[in-house]
């Protein structure tokens, strides 16, 4: 597997990432957000400074010390990208916006926000009207299938 080193000295939103990543047909490959602190699940943000990332024990004898510098992303292909799909690569972090969120973490903040009212509506249902009541099974429905498929995009 051929690793691939680049830099983003700026937040990422990792789950939008690979969302872009997909969109832009390049094919898969581990990433690890080397120079990043993550800020939760999907945030990543640069470290200030270099940092060790990991530590090992050599077998022949000594210790290792895996250094990054900030913003350093370790990506491993097989095969490795072609020119081409390394400037689209370079396309994609430089135009990548990490305050955005990607489609499932859209429909997540959905699925929250209706969480609520799906409780409100069920504890008045008799005082629903028909469309109203559709409505709820509708929303009931879509994150039913969220649930049992959380890429369902219904």
């Amino acid at each position: 597997m051929a690793q691939l080193i680049k830099f983003a000295v700026k937040d990422l939103n990792a789950a939008l990432l690979k969302q872009q990543h997909d969109a832009l047909g390049l094919p898969p490959g581990g990433l690890l957000f080397a120079g990043f602190t993550a800020q939760g699940n999907a945030l990543h943000t640069p470290n200030a400074t270099r940092q060790v990332i990991a530590r090992r024990t050599n077998p022949a004898g000594g210790d290792f010390e895996d250094e990054a510098d900030p913003g350093e992303l370790r990506y491993n292909f097989e095969p490795p990208l072609d020119a081409g799909q390394e400037t689209i690569l370079d396309g994609l972090l430089a135009a990548h916006d990490g305050s955005q969120l990607s489609d499932l973490q859209i429909a997540k903040q959905a699925d929250v926000a209706a969480k609520d009212i799906l409780i409100d509506r069920f504890q008045n249902w008799d005082s629903l009207d028909a469309a109203q009541k559709d409505a709820v099974l509708k929303n009931l429905t879509r994150l039913v299938a969220r649930v049992i498929d959380r890429t369902a995009s219904i």
